[in-house]
């Protein structure tokens, strides 16, 4: 074996030794260049306390109107009445003349509304308009929905006499009881008046402040066309982390230093934005004494390299004695061009043992693909761009909304059911299922794509886009989704005649979040079933339910989810005292039929019964238990009756649930325990166990804690430290490749960790087991 390592180290060593150099040198040319940098910082930030100052004042003059327009008595008469215009036409007019007279009086208002929610109108100075086509329908709603007093919305373009001006709204309820709201109070500010006291006060150099709400939203920035939409992310994110602070990032190609100041006032960040050419005005001399000190440390680096090099030739020949003697089947090669080549098909021969493992990780990637779908079926999504960088990484066909869910049953004919034995029931089960998903993925990509779920809840789903590329006239979300259904029920009958299938289509939705509800109401429609017949396509838009009656049964339904999630969370207190409400609720509401208030009580009835079954295991409950209840509810005629009836029921349940969970902890932690074990390299929180368990955080993490003696974070941290100490003895991977195999992540933590538990960095760990066995080990050479 030619010994031609010891010459590349020599050449490697001198790289790392201008390496080195060089990014010493840049540390210097860092250091020199700091002090610039916290001249300037210090500036940004009296540039940004007098912005913020001279903001807030005007900020809060806008609010002392709004409060001084709330205590005026027409004003109040005209939230608080209903408005007919013959009746009532002398305080609307006054209340308009006064909003006329604010702005008209006022060098920053823009104008002033006043929305009635009685009346489900705007009055402003310029008369009465109609709320449905107003521009701040949706920031009232979202605001009233939020339960706030008042909110500042992010800039907007409102159309004037003069063309168009950006402003910034201020919404204030009346009265500031949410329970007790009557009206809104919506005052417009120009953001002119805001920029202009931004350039004010940084009048040498104009234009690089800008002021972003909580949510990002640009409030007031230079750039016009840049108002409302959201500032850079990652800028947001550091500020989010960071608080107050000074740092760069890129802006548009541009690297610039980012001063940042948050207000207490209202959420507002004020950010004063400097390039960094700014920064530095004697780069010569800094450059100069980079290159001399860089210079001075190459010099002294390679006199030591020449010194030492030899040393760190040793560890290379050991580890080939180490291979040799660890292999039970060494490289046949008799020759070898030096000892990397013989390193190198030693780990070529170790890869070809263990190409299983490539195999188990592209099935872990199919099971993640299901994974994915599952959530959105679920109803987990948090964050839509996340979902759809998700769908897009795992090349599943399903872009930007609407969709439609579609849920399908298959029922088997009677002569076959009964003809077959169990076995080949389930043989004929699965391939007339697998024929089924491949006529239905080849539909999909005629109807606009979408994907297949299979044996979901005991059925398959279809979740499909129903806005095509080119829009056909005629055939609206509802009708794609519908021609798929009968496309596929025509080529089932064709190609699966010894098979039927019913198809529950629900409403279309235009967020990957709502798919969910689109879902539940697939299997809303699959209900009727049982009097459309087996093989039927039935779409929830064919229940003739309009629009209002769809809102409260969302409502309603969600209600209903909270109960069930509280009562499953162990909160029998908050489970009763929302049933209660909602009782109440249904009472109280005027609007809503009696047929819509009987079928949320069964849906709340028919929820408590399927969670018994599922979880309590009283599968008897589906027969005549579910009968009798459903008997003994429609016996009650009183709410009291009914708060009682439930209370009980919830409290029956919850008792059931208690004692199931006492006689399966020891089971569940065990399963966990397991689950840990086989996927400690995937990122593992307690949420994941929680999921997996049907149990909150903190339960599961005492639980945990009780069976094990062991918390959760120390027992996944305790397997992780183990598997890395194997890696860094039996491999020759990074640390940082270690650390992302192991789930620590980032080899800061595996660096933390090894600190933690036995005082040593992974390096020195390999270092000393390396030098172990190599003392040890026969030499070959």
């Amino acid at each position: 074996m030619k010994k031609t390592v010891f010459v590349r180290l020599l050449l490697q060593l001198t790289l790392a030794v201008f390496i080195v150099a060089m990014v010493v040198g840049a540390m210097v040319f860092r250091y020199t260049n700091q002090l610039l940098q916290e001249t300037k910082q210090e500036a940004n930030a009296e540039l940004l306390a007098q912005t913020k100052k001279i903001v807030e004042q005007a900020l809060g003059e806008v609010q002392q109107i709004s409060n001084s327009l709330a205590l005026n008595v027409d004003v109040q008469k005209s939230f608080l009445f209903p408005w007919k215009l013959e009746d009532h036409f002398g305080y609307l007019k006054k209340t308009s003349d006064l909003f006329s007279e604010r702005v008209n009086s006022s060098n920053y208002l823009h104008s002033v509304y006043l929305y009635s929610a009685q009346n489900q109108k705007l009055l402003s100075g310029s008369g009465l308009s109609d709320y449905d086509s107003s521009p701040f329908k949706a920031s009232i709603e979202s605001f009233l929905n939020q339960h706030l007093s008042s909110a500042w919305i992010a800039s907007r373009s409102l159309s004037s006499m003069g063309g168009s001006e950006h402003v910034v709204t201020y919404l204030y309820r009346f009265p500031v009881q949410y329970s007790q709201t009557t009206g809104v109070l919506v005052i417009n500010l120009k953001e002119s008046i805001l920029y202009n006291a931004i350039v004010n006060t940084n009048s040498q150099k104009l234009g690089n402040v800008a002021i972003v709400n909580a949510n990002g939203e640009l409030i007031s920035y230079q750039d016009k066309s840049l108002l409302g939409t959201t500032f850079q992310e990652a800028v947001l994110e550091h500020i989010h982390t960071a608080g107050d602070s000074s740092f760069f990032a890129d802006l548009d190609g541009l690297p610039t230093l980012v001063s940042s100041m948050t207000s207490s006032f209202n959420g507002w960040t004020y950010l004063a934005l400097t390039p960094r050419s700014e920064l530095v005005n004697h780069s010569g001399q800094l450059v100069v004494v980079t290159l001399s000190i860089s210079l001075a440390g190459l010099l002294v680096g390679i006199l030591l390299m020449i010194v030492v090099s030899r040393r760190y030739y040793r560890p290379v020949r050991h580890m080939v004695q180490t291979i040799s003697a660890s292999m039970a089947k060494p490289a046949t090669n008799g020759r070898y061009s030096d000892e990397f080549s013989y390193i190198n098909d030693s780990f070529s021969q170790l890869y070809l043992e263990n190409e299983s493992y490539r195999v188990k990780f592209e099935e872990q990637m199919l099971l993640m693909r299901d994974h994915v779908l599952l959530y959105l079926l679920t109803g987990s999504v948090t964050n839509e761009e996340s979902a759809l960088e998700q769908l897009r990484y795992y090349r599943i066909a399903l872009g930007p909304g609407p969709f439609a869910v579609l849920a399908l049953r298959l029922h088997w004919s009677p002569a076959l059911a009964g003809d077959s034995s169990d076995g080949n029931r389930e043989q004929l089960d699965n391939e007339v299922r697998f024929r089924m998903r491949t006529l239905c993925e080849t539909l999909l990509s005629r109807y606009g794509g979408g994907a297949y779920v299979s044996n979901f809840h005991k059925q398959d789903v279809i979740i499909m886009n129903v806005a095509p590329d080119e829009p056909v006239e005629g055939i609206d979300a509802a009708g794609r989704a519908k021609a798929l259904a009968a496309a596929l029920m025509a080529a089932m009958r064709a190609e699966l005649g010894e098979a039927a299938v019913s198809i529950g289509i629900g409403g279309s939705c235009n967020t990957l979040a709502d798919i969910a509800l689109s879902y539940r109401e697939s299997n809303e429609a699959l209900l009727y079933e049982r009097f459309a017949g087996s093989g039927s396509i039935i779409s929830i838009d064919d229940l003739q339910m309009n629009h209002s009656n769809r809102s409260r049964l969302v409502h309603y339904r969600q209600q209903v989810e909270r109960i069930i999630h509280e009562l499953k969370s162990g909160r029998l207190p908050e489970a009763l005292e929302l049933q209660e409400q909602m009782i109440r609720k249904l009472g109280e509401d005027t609007e809503a039929g009696y047929n819509l208030k009987n079928m949320m009580l069964s849906h709340m009835l028919n929820s408590i019964v399927m969670l018994r079954m599922e979880l309590a295991g009283e599968q008897e409950q589906g027969g005549d238990g579910d009968r009798k209840l459903q008997h003994a509810l429609s016996g009650l005629y009183t709410p009291d009756e009914l708060r009682d009836w439930f209370a009980r029921l919830l409290a029956d349940t919850s008792l059931e649930l208690q004692n199931k969970r006492k006689l399966n902890n020891h089971d569940i932690v065990r399963k966990l325990v397991l689950y840990v074990e086989e996927h400690f390299r995937e990122p593992l929180s307690l949420q994941t166990l929680a999921d997996l368990s049907l149990m909150n955080q903190q339960y599961i993490s005492k639980l945990f804690k009780e069976v094990t003696g062991t918390a959760f974070v120390d027992y996944l941290t305790d397997i992780r430290f183990r598997e890395a100490c194997r890696l860094l003895t039996e491999t020759d991977e990074s640390v940082a490749s270690i650390a992302e195999q192991t789930g620590f992540g980032h080899k800061q933590n595996l660096f933390r960790t090894f600190r933690k538990h036995i005082n040593l960095t992974p390096s020195e760990y390999r270092k000393q087991a390396v030098l172990e066995r190599l003392d040890n080990a026969p030499g070959i050479f």
